[in-house]
């Protein structure tokens, strides 16, 4: 039976290896349909898919009445959302797309509206006893100084991150004096000298309330993919990031930890979510895991869940459709070492139209 799934962000550059994991279902012929805020010849994930559309961006107030056009023109049966924005909106119309007969397979709007929000989910998950880093809010410079005092600096640095963002934008580790030539001949763009924040922040002051203070957690970070049905963890890839400390991975261990383990499902029975969810997990000085953020969307590295013999991308389809997920389907437990996944780039040459 031919189903067609729309999968968004098509036009970012790990694209055509998520497009090749969705192919080849093994129940389903998958005609597949890209969307993308950019044209056809600028997206990469174009020439992979089998139809391609242009859409504004996720958060646009036409972005809905663009994508119903377009399952209304394909019959898509199932919409995979890439980005925190499409899934806020998708989810808000979810009932106008299931009138259509097509699911959006992301959790329930209500969930990814909380979670979006970087500071409040942290605050949540502090209430419910789910240990988390150490947060604070500032809005002067004064309030910026002194959460920097309470989270250890100059003694230890400290993170600051906007409230709601994704893929990294505006994520930075505060160090006391970097050098910022140094720093801009290694072209890193994650760390920040204090000095230089507050600089910074007295010429945005009004902004100053979009951002939290994190602490700083100076163990292994894991990024952990949770496959989900009905709010319970059904499928887990965690993997330890190696290279770059920014997106998307490239080089990363897969490890199966039970303690990252057991934290994930104490996360799960704060948050009722469906689908698919990624928790971004550090260790404190003491080893102990602390959740950092949580994702609501498809991650750019999802392909990595084969390394554990788990295709999440079909097994939501199967989700979305009703289908019982695959006898493949579990939480993998005790394999020490996982593998090693390593993300290589390709290329490709298409003749203009």
């Amino acid at each position: 039976m031919k189903i067609p799934v729309i999968l968004t962000c098509v036009g970012s550059q790990v694209a055509p290896s998520a497009i090749q994991c969705i192919k080849n279902h093994p129940i389903h012929e998958v005609v597949l349909i890209g969307v993308d805020t950019k044209r056809r010849e600028d997206s990469v994930g174009a020439p992979f898919v089998d139809q391609y559309y242009r859409v504004p961006m996720g958060d646009h107030p036409e972005y809905i009445t663009a994508m119903l056009e377009i399952v209304q023109r394909t019959g898509a049966r199932v919409i995979l959302p890439g980005s925190d924005e499409e899934a806020l909106s998708l989810s808000a119309a979810a009932s106008r797309f299931a009138g259509m007969g097509c699911t959006v397979a992301c959790s329930a709007h209500e969930t990814v509206a909380f979670v979006v929000d970087k500071y409040r989910t942290m605050e949540r998950l502090g209430e419910c006893g789910v240990k988390v880093a150490d947060i604070c809010l500032f809005e002067s410079l004064d309030e910026l100084r002194r959460g920097a005092d309470n989270l250890g600096f100059p003694g230890r640095p400290f993170v600051i991150k906007p409230r709601v963002s994704r893929g990294g934008r505006g994520f930075r580790v505060v160090r006391n004096q970097v050098d910022p030539y140094e720093g801009y001949m290694a072209g890193d763009n994650t760390t920040i000298d204090f000095d230089e924040l507050q600089r910074l922040f007295e010429k945005v002051e009004d902004k100053m309330k979009r951002f939290f203070l994190m602490e700083y957690l100076p163990g292994k970070k894991y990024s952990t993919d949770i496959l989900v049905r009905d709010g319970r963890m059904k499928g887990v890839v965690i993997r330890n990031k190696i290279f770059p400390v920014g997106s998307p991975t490239q080089l990363a261990d897969i490890v199966f930890d039970e303690d990252l383990i057991s934290y994930a499902q104490s996360v799960m029975e704060v948050f009722p979510f469906d689908y698919f969810v990624q928790l971004e997990i550090g260790r404190d000085d003491t080893g102990k895991p602390k959740l950092v953020e949580i994702n609501p969307r498809l991650d750019a590295t999802l392909p990595i869940c084969l390394g554990i013999g788990i295709n999440f991308y079909h097994e939501m389809i199967r989700h979305a459709l009703g289908e019982p997920y695959s006898e493949n389907v579990r939480i993998v437990r005790g394999q020490m070492p996982g593998p090693r996944f390593y993300r290589y780039w390709q290329h490709l040459f298409v003749k203009e139209v």
